[in-house]
């Protein structure tokens, strides 16, 4: 089992210049106000725009992001992040991305940078 499995994170969709990343909510992903734990949303978000950055086994790494949390989920089964590709290039790419509730409210967004090792 790898970390996208363990996460309960599903891969629909991916290529490099966008894709879908489905995640079911487990019960320890909550923290002590009863929403998700940012750090969830953030690990798919990271995910969600790694896997287009590493299409084609490139080998890339994150660089830097920029990350805003703009409600709480409180409930809810699924979570679903679209990633999208701003720039690719030959050493440096950048990615935004939009996490959804099951109700499509938008709940968090970002700016991911990666940093290609190979090509």
């Amino acid at each position: 089992m790898d970390f996208t499995d363990s996460m309960g994170m599903d891969i629909v969709y991916r290529n490099e210049e966008k894709s879908e990343v489905k995640m079911k909510v487990r019960d320890y992903f909550y923290n002590g106000i009863n929403a998700i734990h940012g750090g969830v949303l953030f690990t798919l978000a990271d995910t969600a725009t790694g896997v287009c950055a590493n299409f084609g086994n490139n080998g890339a790494t994150t660089l830097n992001s920029s990350f805003d949390f703009l409600k709480p989920v409180l409930e809810g089964e699924f979570l679903y992040a679209y990633a999208k590709k701003i720039k690719r290039g030959k050493t440096i790419s950048v990615y935004s991305v939009e996490i959804f509730d099951d109700k499509e409210n938008l709940k968090a967004h970002g700016t991911f940078t990666y940093y290609t090792l190979r090509r």
